[in-house]
C-alpha cells in the first residue's frame, strides 16, 4: 500500500468512525454486503479521454481492505498522478470518499450515495483566497465498458456549479479486434459480437446442429462442431477476418463431432458416434490422430497446453475419461463420477477437474495426480449442462438448462456463493480472458447474459438468435 493511500485510508476511517467505537467485523461482510458492491461497476484497468477523443490518461480502479474499499489509481499524463478511494460505512450507512494527487490536493468527501450505476459525492474545501467551495463528483456507469466522471465546484452553496473535468472512461482491457463469438444452434447461425459495444457485427449461417465453437489463437478461423446426435459429421469453417464460411471438414467415419478445443496449431474434438476423440491439423487438411475412449456419448474436451493430458466427460456412461501421454503411448483411466456427466472444467493451477452432473445435480471433483474423485458436492444444479471456472480459478459457475439461475461455487471452501437469475435456462459459459465479466448463453430466451465477475450481477445481454449455446472469444 502507498503512503498517500495509507493516508487516505486513515482519513476515512476517522470520518467514517470518529463517533463510533471499533469492533471486530466479519472478514467477509464487505466482499458480500450489496451496499459495499455498489460501486463495482467502475472496477477495471480504463482509458480516459473527453468530447468523444481517447486521451492519454490511464486509470486503474480496485478493491482493497477486504474489499472494503475502492480504490482508483490514476495517471493524467505529463507527471500528474493520483488517488482516489471510496467506502461505505456500516456503522452509519453512507459512503466517503478521498481524492489526493502528487501536487498536494487534497479534497474529501462527507457525503456519499451510490444506487443503480449512479454515485455521486460531495464535500467542502477552501479556495485559494480562503473561500468555501463545495465539491461535487459522479461516476455514472453508461454500458459495462464506459463510465463517466465529472467534477464540479460551487461558490454559492450549490446555488449554481462549474463542470471543472469530465472524463469519459473506456475499458482497456478489451481489444479493439476481439470478438464474441455466439453459436446459435436452432437457427444454425454464427453470430461475432463486439465486445465493447454488446452489438452483433457479422451473422453467418454455419451448416446444420452447430454446437460448439472455437477460435484459433491467431484469431483468423473459426471452427464448429456440427452434431446431429451422431447424424452429422462436419465441423464448419469460418474465416473471421474476411467473415465468410469456408468449406467444410468431412470427418468420415467420426460422426457427431460435439467438443472442441484449439491446442498446439490443432483442432481436438469428441465423436460421440465413434465413442472416439480426434484431431485435425488445418496445415495440412487431415485428421491426424485418433483414439477411442470405449466409453457412451463422449462430449466435451479439454487438452492441456503441453499436449499430453485430455480429459473428456462421457455423458451415458456416467464417466471421465482421463487420458495421458507416457512416452509415446496414450493410457487412458475411466473416472466413474455422477449420472449424465457434461460440463467440466479443469482447474487452472491443473490440479482438479469438477464435473457438472446434470442427472444428479451433483459436482464430482477429481484430483488429477491420483485420478480419483476427491469429493462429490450436494450442488443442487440438476440439468447441469456446463461447468467453467473463472480465470483466477476461485470460484466455479454452473448453468442448468432447466433452471433460472448460474450457480457459482467457491472452489476452496466448495461451497455456494450465490445463485445469479439469468433467464429460463441456460447452456455455454465463457470467461473473458481478462476476468472482468462471464458470458452465459440463456438458450430458451434468445439472449446472452453479461455478468461482471466483481460484482456478480448481470450487467447486460446480447442478442443470440434462436438457442444460442456455444460461445468462443476471438482475441486476434
Amino acid at each position: 500500500m502507498s503512503a498517500s493511500q495509507s493516508v487516505v485510508l486513515a482519513a476515512l476511517f476517522g470520518l467514517a468512525f470518529a463517533t463510533h467505537a471499533f469492533a471486530a467485523t466479519d472478514p467477509d461482510s464487505c466482499a458480500t454486503n450489496s451496499a459495499n458492491r455498489q460501486l463495482d461497476y467502475w472496477l477495471g484497468d480504463w482509458t480516459i479521454g473527453s468530447g468523444g477523443s481517447p486521451g492519454n490518461a490511464r486509470s486503474s480502479v480496485t478493491l482493497s481492505l477486504d474489499k472494503c474499499l475502492v480504490v482508483e489509481n490514476w495517471d493524467g499524463g505529463r507527471g500528474h498522478a493520483g488517488e482516489n478511494v471510496f467506502g461505505y460505512s456500516a456503522d452509519d450507512k453512507s459512503w466517503y470518499g478521498m481524492f489526493a494527487d502528487n501536487e498536494g490536493r487534497v479534497h474529501v468527501f462527507t457525503s456519499g450515495k451510490v444506487a443503480s450505476g449512479t454515485a455521486e459525492f460531495e464535500g467542502t474545501s477552501r479556495g485559494p483566497n480562503g473561500e468555501r467551495v463545495l465539491n461535487r463528483v459522479k461516476v455514472i456507469r453508461l454500458d459495462p465498458n464506459k463510465v463517466e466522471q465529472t467534477w464540479e465546484k460551487s461558490t454559492d452553496n450549490g446555488a449554481s456549479w462549474n463542470v471543472v473535468f469530465r472524463g469519459e472512461y473506456a475499458r482497456a482491457n478489451l481489444a479493439s479486434d476481439s470478438a464474441l463469438l455466439i453459436l446459435g444452434n436452432e437457427d444454425n447461425t454464427l453470430r461475432i459480437v463486439n465486445p465493447a459495444s454488446l452489438k452483433v457485427i457479422a451473422a453467418l449461417p454455419v451448416g446444420p446442429d452447430p454446437h460448439e465453437v472455437i477460435a484459433s489463437p491467431d484469431g483468423t478461423t473459426a471452427y464448429i462442431s456440427n452434431y446431429g446426435g451422431g447424424a452429422y459429421n462436419t465441423l464448419t469453417v469460418v474465416d473471421l477476418v474476411a467473415k465468410k464460411v469456408l468449406p467444410a471438414i468431412d470427418l468420415g467415419p467420426l460422426r457427431g463431432p460435439h467438443g472442441l478445443a484449439f491446442v498446439g496449431g490443432r483442432v481436438w474434438f469428441t465423436a460421440e458416434a465413434a465413442k472416439a476423440i480426434g484431431s485435425y491439423d488445418p496445415a495440412t487438411h487431415k485428421v491426424d490422430w485418433i483414439m477411442g475412449t470405449g466409453q457412451n456419448r463422449s462430449h466435451m474436451i479439454y487438452v492441456s497446453p503441453d499436449l499430453n493430458l485430455i480429459v473428456t466427460t462421457n455423458v451415458s456412461s456416467a464417466s471421465v475419461s482421463i487420458i495421458e501421454k507416457i512416452g509415446g503411448d496414450w493410457n487412458e483411466t475411466v473416472v466413474p463420477v455422477g449420472r449424465e456427466s457434461e460440463g467440466f472444467d479443469v482447474s487452472p493451477d491443473g490440479k482438479e477437474i469438477w464435473v457438472a452432473n446434470a442427472g444428479d445435480g451433483t459436482i464430482s471433483i477429481i484430483d488429477v495426480a491420483s485420478k480419483k474423485v476427491i469429493a462429490t458436492l450436494a450442488a443442487n444444479v440438476v440439468g447441469a449442462n456446463r461447468l467453467k471456472f473463472t480465470r483466477d480459478g476461485k470460484l466455479a459457475f454452473v448453468s442448468s438448462l432447466n433452471k433460472p439461475d448460474v450457480v457459482v461455487l467457491d472452489r476452496v471452501t466448495r461451497k455456494e456463493v450465490k445463485r445469479i437469475k439469468v433467464g429460463d435456462g441456460a447452456a455455454g459459459i465463457l470467461m473473458q480472458p481478462d476476468g472482468a465479466r462471464a458470458y452465459v448463453a440463456c438458450a430458451p430466451d434468445g439472449y446472452v447474459a453479461v455478468i461482471d465477475l466483481h460484482s456478480l450481477e448481470v450487467v447486460g445481454r446480447i442478442e443470440g438468435g434462436q438457442g444460442p449455446d456455444g460461445l468462443a472469444w476471438d482475441g486476434h
